[in-house]
Parts: C-alpha cells; structure tokens; sequence
C-alpha cells in the first residue's frame, strides 16, 4: 500500500521536525536524555516505515542507507543535543526527486524513440506503404505534384498491368 505522492514531502517533514523538537526538549530538560536516546531507534524505523508506505526503498540504495547512518553519528556527536532526522529525510527526499527526473526522463526519451512521425514538412503522408511505395517506383505525380492514386489490383493482386502473350 502506498500513499499519496504529493503528502509525501510534508509528511516526512512533519514527523521527522517533530521528532526532532521532542528529543530536543527532552534533552534540555536533562532528564529525557536517556528516554531521547531510547527512542533513536524506534524513530529511525518509524522513519524508514514511513517512507516505505510513500514506495521509497531506503534500504536498497546506499546513498539512502548511508545518509540514516549518518544523522545519527552526527547526533552522537552532539551528544544527543542535535537531532538531525530532519537533514536524513531532506537528503532521501532530493535523491527520490532525482531518480524520479531520471526516469522520467528515460520514459520520454524512450517514448520519443519509438514513436513514428506521419508527418513530413507539415503535410500527412500516407498510412499504407503498398501506394506508397508503388507511386514512388513508378513516378506517378499529377499535373501539381501531388502523388496519383495507386491503380486497382488485376486478377493476380499485382497494381501491374498483366502482360499477356500474343498466340
């Protein structure tokens, strides 16, 4: 299951400034210290929880994991004071929005590639390549230019004359 794209960033935001405030405060206060170091892990994963619920994989890329490690040495190295939860989520959320331009970018590029113009110098060219190809090997151009019709079909399903012998 997966939330909405667009509550993402807010949410991520709002739990991650709030975590932040509360260990913050129980900090200053002296003794939430330890309640603060105790609930480290289960706000990392409540974190982690999150952004699987929006389709991040954090787990699954480096940079990603790398970034939840650091936030928390850098709390460790405030000694607690400087919760920094929210730097870990604007970090995860950039490289998100990155992957995303480069995979839309990917989609855009390949739907580019594949997709067959009908158009030549403004005008529509013709769909079936049988008249096509017969006005083209035999010059059939009217009096403006334009290119003639492709004959009927003969009995033997050839825009050809028959030639027929002479007995």
């Amino acid at each position: 299951m997966t939330i909405k794209q667009s509550l993402r960033a807010p949410v991520m935001y709002g739990v991650s400034v709030t975590a932040d405030a509360l260990q913050l405060a129980a900090d200053l206060t002296g003794f939430g210290v330890a309640a603060s170091e105790i609930a480290e892990p289960y706000i990392g994963v409540t974190i982690l929880a999150l952004f699987k619920l929006f389709g991040v994989s954090v787990i699954t890329n480096p940079k990603r994991v790398i970034s939840m490690i650091a936030g928390g040495a850098l709390d460790a190295l405030s000694g607690g004071a400087a919760p920094f939860w929210w730097v870990d989520v604007w970090y995860i959320l950039r490289d998100v929005k990155q992957d995303e331009a480069e995979l839309e970018a990917q989609k855009q590029t390949e739907k580019q590639s594949t997709s067959v113009s009908i158009n030549y110098n403004g005008m529509r060219m013709p769909q079936t390549q049988t008249a096509n190809s017969y006005n083209q090997s035999n010059s059939n151009t009217g009096t403006n230019g334009h290119i003639a019709p492709a004959p009927p079909l003969n009995f033997k399903g050839s825009r050809r004359p028959i030639k027929t012998s002479k007995v």
